[in-house]
């Protein structure tokens, strides 16, 4: 995109908007909710071997990878479950042993339901 594209873009946006965060979209790994984002801390017009640029910098490091890096990281992820989901995955299956050391007889019809509902059919 050239910076005359950029200011297209925002001239034609509602002015309301205007007042919105501008923020540059990453690649995440097992994100729930919006669109993972990292924030802009400053622009600056390039020189000398940046000239002709609009730099971007973000407060969160952005890491330029190949897509085989990508795939090694997104692998590596899924075969450790994320050090994002372990806890959560931890947290389920302590729930599961717990759910299954109750004793079942001393349970209320309707909390026999209720603990049957709360069970997961695989946790890994």
């Amino acid at each position: 995109m050239k910076g005359s594209g950029l200011k297209d873009f925002l001239e034609k946006i509602r002015p309301d908007n205007l007042e919105n965060e501008v923020e540059i979209v990453i690649e995440s790994q097992g994100s729930i909710g919006g669109t993972p984002t990292v924030k802009i801390k400053n622009l600056q017009v390039g020189f000398d071997w940046d000239n002709k640029k609009i730099l971007i910098y973000t407060d969160t490091p952005v890491i330029k990878l190949t897509q085989e890096e990508l795939e090694d990281v997104r692998k590596s992820l899924k075969q450790a479950h994320s050090f994002h989901t372990r806890p959560l995955i931890n947290a389920l299956l302590e729930m599961r042993q717990f759910i299954d050391s109750l004793d079942k007889d001393k349970l209320t019809k309707e909390q026999k339901e209720y603990v049957e509902s709360l069970k997961y059919k695989k946790i890994q």
